[in-house]
């Protein structure tokens, strides 16, 4: 499987961890989209999705390719209202390349170089969604 996606139990968010570049299976993104709009649909409100490329071999094309493909497959996308999308990872290039779709499309993907980072602003977008006070 090119991405593997894992839910959190307890909590609405999801993290995606990436196999293999965009390039080379474009259609494995939409597949993955269509699993993430399943699971927004039965969460029922607000789901946070994290895409980890720590790991990942990182390439401008990929981030051209979704910022191409989303508008044209929004559903389970960063364009998707039910979902906060961010990714995380050190590489320079995935700074570059949220900024690009941010501004390409006009939306927010958060960027984090840690799990840790990442996890916490997931925690606190959940709660500001809920109006739960802070533990």
């Amino acid at each position: 499987m090119p991405c593997t996606v894992t839910r959190l139990a307890g909590e609405p968010i999801l993290i995606l961890q990436f196999d293999l570049n965009l390039e080379d299976r474009l259609s494995s993104l939409r597949s993955v989209q269509s699993q993430v709009a399943s699971i927004a649909a039965a969460t029922g409100g607000l789901l946070v999705v994290i895409a980890d490329l720590r790991e990942h071999d990182v390439k401008y094309s990929d981030f051209l390719l979704m910022a191409h493909d989303m508008p044209h497959h929004p559903e389970g996308s960063p364009l998707d209202p039910r979902i906060r999308p961010a990714m995380i990872g050190d590489h320079p290039l995935i700074e570059i390349g949220v900024r690009k779709i941010n501004q390409m499309l006009g939306i927010q993907i958060e960027h984090f170089a840690t799990l840790e980072k990442a996890l916490a602003w997931a925690r606190e977008e959940i709660r500001r969604q809920t109006d739960q006070p802070p533990n």
